[in-house]
């Protein structure tokens, strides 16, 4: 069975507060700019998941694993580009059966 995974996890701030965000790449957008030097800039295009913490996501203490809900979306659909430089891969897995938590 040949299966994909395409989570993308971005470490993020917002003055204090660390806010990072958890999502599945949805697009890959190049372009380049074909003036003297020749540059290329690679964007990841993103649906996010709820970064609310607590709501959105939790994070076991113990272990620091984070559990997304992926069934809740980020509602600020107008910001789904960052950088190729900016993502780090990360793989979602269902718990296992009978999970308590």
């Amino acid at each position: 069975m040949n299966s994909s995974n395409y989570g993308i996890y971005v470490r993020g701030n917002n003055g204090q507060l660390e806010s990072n965000f958890y999502g599945v790449l949805s697009n890959i957008i190049q372009l380049e700019f074909t003036s003297l030097p020749i540059m290329n800039l690679v964007l990841f295009q993103c649906e996010w998941f709820d970064n609310t913490p607590n709501i959105g996501n939790t994070v076991d203490n113990k272990y620091g694993i984070v559990q997304v809900k992926k069934s809740r979306r980020y509602n600020k659909t107008y910001d789904p580009f960052i950088f190729a430089q900016q993502a780090e891969q990360v793989y979602y897995t269902k718990y296992p059966e009978g999970h308590q938590g």
